[in-house]
């Protein structure tokens, strides 16, 4: 892929992906040409990183709208008056965190977001660091004798994991501050394991814990041997990268082919996050 960039400025992350983007300003209106170079670092790095951006709710919308149709989250509360945006937030009596085990967003849907766009606005003074794992990578290190096995099957993803009337946040909603919509409705699809990125044909797993009830078609016994080994596989250190929060920093991961889980390590500070995310399509 095409790499010189003229207009923004790109210092690479440590790891296999991700990059800090500097020269832009998400206040201002963003020029096509200034965008064409984020959009290039979007796909190029998976992981981008926006520091000292004060922007507001509508400029955090209008930026996600430039990369499509925004989503509206099935069972976090919106922003009153922001349908498309929702609050991450953990007090510092709660416990748990959101998006603490390494994970996919809402691949439970048929049309998963395609991508996320994270702005903190409180930060701890210490940890809430965020993991990116590039699922590229993690594909790409696999023999070819697994990547043969793999190729065909699918798994099946269910909401009801996390957020059916049993699930995991019907046992600890007082432990955790973001406004979490339970109810009986429950998300069932199917994906294939190995996804292929639609813009840059590129493939890269597509498992992950929180979602994943079993692989279709195998035996229950021998295909959650394969999960739990692909679980361990992807959260290898290796294809790993971390962003370190600032105030006022804005991460947009692409939910195709970057893992993410948030770290649980900030006992007793708070940690606030406004989120869009963008429509996706069927993966394949």
């Amino acid at each position: 892929m095409k790499s010189n960039y003229k207009v923004i400025q790109i210092k690479p992350l440590i790891g296999p992906h991700g990059a800090e983007i500097g020269g832009v300003n998400l206040q201002d209106e963003i020029s096509d040409a200034i965008f064409a170079e984020i959009h290039q670092a979007f796909l190029q790095y998976k992981v981008i990183v926006f520091r000292d951006q004060n922007i507001d709710y509508q400029q955090h919308i209008n930026f996600g709208k430039r990369f499509g149709k925004l989503f509206i989250h099935p069972y976090v509360s919106s922003i009153n008056n922001y349908p498309e945006i929702i609050r991450l937030l953990k007090e510092p009596n709660d416990t748990i965190n959101n998006g603490g085990a390494l994970h996919f967003d809402l691949t439970f849907l048929k049309q998963p977001p395609k991508a996320s766009i994270l702005r903190l606005i409180d930060v701890p003074k210490n940890g809430g660091d965020t993991m990116f794992s590039c699922m590229y990578a993690a594909y790409d290190a696999l023999s070819e004798s697994m990547k043969k096995y793999l190729d065909g099957l699918r798994g099946l993803h269910t909401s009801a994991k996390l957020f059916g009337p049993t699930g995991y946040y019907s046992h600890n909603m007082s432990k955790n501050s973001t406004a979490i919509k339970l109810n009986e409705m429950d998300f069932i699809t199917t994906h294939p394991l190995v996804r292929t990125n639609p813009e840059t044909g590129k493939k890269g797993l597509f498992v992950n814990s929180g979602y994943v009830e079993r692989i279709m078609d195998i035996p229950i016994k021998e295909g959650n041997h394969i999960l739990e080994f692909l679980y361990h596989h992807c959260a290898q250190s290796e294809f790993s990268t971390r962003v370190r929060w600032k105030k006022d920093t804005i991460t947009m991961w692409d939910n195709r082919s970057a893992m993410h889980y948030a770290l649980n390590d900030y006992q007793g500070q708070r940690r606030e996050g406004i989120r869009v995310s963008i429509e996706g399509d069927r993966p394949y």
